[in-house]
């Protein structure tokens, strides 16, 4: 396998990495209890998606914010991100969810570059925020740590360098 085949190889699955990580690091803060049944693992598996639909929500919301705060508002917001399988309008705001990684669609004409960076940093910087507050579910310690975990995974994976995915428009074509 040539070194281009492990580079898209770990394009489509580095995604995969820090939920992996997350995972192993929420094992060694807190392992799952060794008496538990099927029905409690099966519940414990449906939080973590739930968690990972959480975080993406969370996420988005950040940007939202930032690209409040910066005065301007969304065009768009893709959970699950574009192509859009179901959506809806809140106000003026298209909402959809899709099947890819979400995104926010927002005029930037005349925004600053540190504006725009804060936009793109807000989204992770909520995960982040928002996971120490899953540890006052009132639920199994183990499993609010794991939740937790999954969260700050959720936000530390977008702090990896890589092109953002908010997308700036600059033109005023409708969507």
């Amino acid at each position: 396998m040539g070194a281009h085949r492990w580079l898209r190889l770990g394009d489509k699955l580095g995604w995969l990495i820090p939920y992996l990580a997350g995972l192993l690091a929420g094992y060694v803060l807190s392992p799952v209890p060794d008496h538990l049944g099927a029905w409690a693992i099966v519940a414990g598996i449906a939080g973590l998606i739930a968690t990972l639909l959480l975080a993406t929500v969370v996420h988005e919301l950040g940007h939202v914010l930032a690209i409040r705060l910066a005065g301007r508002w969304p065009t768009a917001i893709h959970l699950l991100g574009p192509p859009d399988r179901v959506g809806f309008h809140v106000g003026a705001v298209r909402v959809g969810i899709g099947i890819k990684p979400g995104e926010v669609e927002y005029r930037a004409d005349g925004l600053s570059a540190g504006r725009s960076a804060v936009i793109a940093a807000a989204g992770p910087a909520a995960n982040l925020v928002a996971a120490p507050l899953l540890l006052l579910l009132p639920i199994a310690r183990w499993a609010a740590v794991y939740f937790a975990v999954m969260m700050a995974a959720t936000g530390l994976a977008d702090l990896i360098p890589a092109k953002t995915q908010i997308t700036a428009q600059s033109s005023l074509a409708p969507l």
